[in-house]
């Protein structure tokens, strides 16, 4: 769309969109960052989707809470890009993250035998930016932007960061 308003008496759009969803019941997440999150537009948009067949629910970026979290596609999400295979059986670079952590990410790092060449070549082909891999078990720590510790509940598990250069091993706390 353009521009206008969604939700305002309306509902051609709307009734449109949804019934472009392969699901009796679509679930509907409203962004309402552009609008500075005001509370009574977020109310609003409970209140006029409740005459429409689908499961509201709203994600806010201002005023984030204290933890965010996530693992395998989870910790994707937080970051600028990364490697996925949510498409298929190929990995490939996912592009369009939320970017809340500047760079790239690589999960399953040790776990699947494709997922380090590929990352590595990704980055160092300049198809993704640099950014940090983690191996199952172990999770990268950050406050705000800033990577604080890399952690793991199992040895030999860490983390790195990886650049166009390669990647370099994280210290890496064992819970």
């Amino acid at each position: 769309m353009g521009g206008g308003a969604l939700l305002h008496r309306d509902s051609r759009i709307e009734d449109f969109m949804l019934g472009l969803a392969r699901s009796d019941r679509p679930r509907v997440c409203f962004l309402p960052t552009a609008g500075g999150e005001k509370p009574e537009w977020i109310v609003r948009f409970y209140e006029e989707l409740t005459a429409h067949d689908c499961e509201p629910s709203h994600l806010t970026l201002f005023g984030m809470p204290a933890v965010l979290g996530g693992m395998s596609a989870g910790a994707n999400c937080w970051f600028e890009d990364s490697v996925t295979d949510s498409f298929g059986p190929t990995l490939r670079a996912l592009g369009g993250g939320l970017g809340l952590l500047e760079g790239s990410f690589c999960p399953h790092y040790d776990g699947e035998p494709e997922r380090r060449p590929t990352y590595t070549r990704l980055v160092a082909d300049g198809v993704l930016p640099p950014g940090y891999a983690a191996d199952d078990d172990a999770a990268l720590h950050f406050e705000g932007a800033k990577l604080r510790e890399v952690v793991s509940k199992r040895e030999g598990a860490r983390g790195y960061r990886v650049t166009v250069e390669g990647e370099e091993p994280l210290d890496t706390r064992v819970l």
